[in-house]
């Protein structure tokens, strides 16, 4: 299924009245778990280690009872949590940027990209977006490669998306960025908001404007009230946030309506809990396509708080109230 497909399949699925959507979230978590018992044999040891048994659950609440997966513990078994069958499965191997911590190697179902991708477009079009819009994303590894191979210029092309990467910003990278985001008639910018915020100072500082921005996504910092202030004041556009981990698998982003972050929990089951002396409620994320590397009950090291009302919005997708962690240092020198 390409991701247009998948884009309606979510749209009708999000249409259906909410019990068929639990249903179909009930049926879709017994079957992960399943697989991961019967071809994981990693979770057949670390579960029975914990005295929990595969059973196939008559109720989401029933998840609580298997252990999570800390990061630490992932890292040192990352390649024992792959399927005996894992030849039969259409993945590619993958990384994250480390912004919670080294960097995590893992495996992705196509499947689970295609998902994980319809959600991005869903997110993109609440603010305005279609698809076609000229994006510019600046950002490190974890959204823009530092060598460029032919899929990342297939999938740029195709997107219409241009990746500059930066983890610093001086005049002379803001400068050379202006000039091909100008030549390039972007429309929405997208990265890190340390350095968008950094590269806004920089345009103001030398008189150069942007000037049919329409909008900007940030991911992977906290979104910080001085960047917000600073984006919206030097790109004259308003700002939005994004909160992802394409380990565990889950996306949510800033509704420009309500101001919550709405997440796909067709995709995953987000739980938050406290764990050891934390004063915070970790996120444990709970994959429910990803069969090359099941991530179940995975705590993937942000911190957030999970509403439990509906949005006042009307939105149907469920909210993520609060993000806590997940902040950057910026460090400035002499030159």
């Amino acid at each position: 299924m390409d991701f247009f497909a998948a884009y309606d399949w979510m749209m009708k699925m999000m249409a259906l009245p909410s019990a068929e959507r639990d249903a179909w979230r009930l049926k879709k978590l017994g079957d992960i778990l399943e697989f991961a018992w019967l071809n994981v044999p990693f979770y057949r040891e670390y579960w029975g280690d914990h005295g929990v048994a595969f059973t196939r659950p008559k109720d989401i609440e029933e998840l609580s009872a298997f252990p999570i997966l800390t990061k630490k513990i992932f890292r040192e078994n990352s390649f024992q949590i792959r399927p005996v069958n894992l030849k039969k499965i259409r993945h590619r191997e993958w990384s994250t940027g480390g912004t919670t911590g080294a960097p995590v190697q893992y495996l992705r179902d196509l499947e689970q990209w295609t998902i994980n991708e319809a959600f991005h477009l869903w997110g993109w079009c609440q603010i305005g977006y279609t698809f076609g819009d000229h994006v510019g994303v600046i950002a490190g590894g974890s959204l823009v490669p530092e060598k460029f191979n032919l899929a990342t210029y297939v999938r740029s092309s195709f997107h219409r998306r241009l990746f500059l990467y930066g983890v610093s910003m001086d005049e002379d990278l803001a400068k050379k960025y202006y000039r091909k985001l100008r030549n390039f008639d972007v429309k929405y910018l997208y990265g890190y908001p340390s350095i968008l915020y950094l590269f806004g100072q920089q345009l103001k500082r030398m008189n150069l404007f942007l000037p049919n921005i329409r909008g900007i996504v940030t991911t992977a910092e906290m979104l910080l009230p001085h960047y917000r202030e600073g984006l919206e004041e030097n790109f004259n556009c308003r700002v939005y946030n994004n909160l992802g981990c394409n380990d565990g698998g889950f996306e949510a982003y800033e509704c420009p309506r309500c101001g919550k972050l709405h997440y796909n929990y067709l995709q995953s089951i987000l739980e938050s809990e406290k764990l050891g002396k934390e004063k915070n409620e970790s996120l444990i994320i709970t994959n429910l396509w990803n069969k090359s590397t099941p991530f179940i009950r995975y705590e993937n090291g942000d911190q957030i708080s999970l509403s439990k009302k509906a949005s006042s919005c009307g939105c149907k997708y469920p909210v993520i109230d609060r993000i806590i962690g997940r902040t950057a240092d910026i460090l400035k020198f002499t030159n």
